[in-house]
């Protein structure tokens, strides 16, 4: 996060009406809806409009940010610089003390993360990492296979304890082992259950006894009269 300041304000009322675009999302980065067929002068009117944000067509954004592949992004992007913040004019809303999501490389940017337990280097500071490699390192500490993404296990192994950096990943320790009495009690559920599903199946059919019992006699006696009759 980082501190914001009442003299550190972008109003794009200075320098575009407002009938031209719809205003989507808040600052640090606003997306900029232009109004049919005033894309090209809704983005003259910004790209230069202040040194404290930069401003983007959808295609523009930079690969890094994995932010211009949907399109549900609008089609313009201001990105304000670190401790700026955007607003159509100052009335429009609440000044903030201070904010996140200003570029990733930003130190400010970056989170504290606090490892503890026995898979992890003691008394170790790592300077900087990655948060899409916390998923890589949390799955082979529990020895889970990990599905595909982003992050990078070899970036964060030096926080590890383990001796080589290519042993497998050891068993977890603490790993729950069922007791006796657990697995006898689970193995006597299953024969009360099904006993208790034979009994109902058994009553069902002995229910439906007497109906096909009626039912033979009464196909049975046209055919006693048909031979009395013979």
């Amino acid at each position: 996060m980082t501190q914001l300041s009442k003299d550190k304000v972008i109003e794009l009322d200075q320098y575009l009406d407002r009938d031209l675009y719809t205003w989507v999302d808040k600052s640090p980065v606003v997306g900029i809806l232009p109004r049919e067929g005033k894309l090209e002068e809704v983005y003259s009117a910004l790209v230069e409009a202040n040194p404290n944000m930069v401003v983007y067509r959808r295609e523009q954004i930079p690969e890094r940010l994995h932010y211009r592949h949907n399109n549900r992004i609008m089609p313009i992007i201001i990105e304000a610089k670190e401790g700026w913040t955007i607003t159509q004019n100052r009335t429009t809303g609440p000044h903030m003390l201070g904010n996140h999501g200003y570029d990733n490389t930003l130190p400010s940017m970056h989170p504290v993360l606090v490892a503890r337990g026995p898979a992890f280097r003691q008394d170790y500071v790592k300077s900087s990492m990655r948060s899409v490699d916390l998923y890589p390192l949390m799955c082979h500490i529990l020895s889970v296979r990990p599905r595909p993404n982003n992050g990078s296990l070899a970036r964060v192994r030096d926080l590890l304890s383990e001796p080589s950096p290519t042993s497998p990943s050891p068993p977890l320790e603490g790993r729950y082992q069922p007791s006796f009495a657990t697995s006898l009690g689970v193995i006597l559920g299953v024969f009360m259950v099904t006993g208790f599903l034979v009994v109902i199946v058994k009553q069902m059919t002995l229910r439906q006894l007497p109906s096909r019992h009626f039912r033979s006699r009464e196909m049975a006696q046209p055919l006693l009269q048909e031979e009395l009759q013979l």
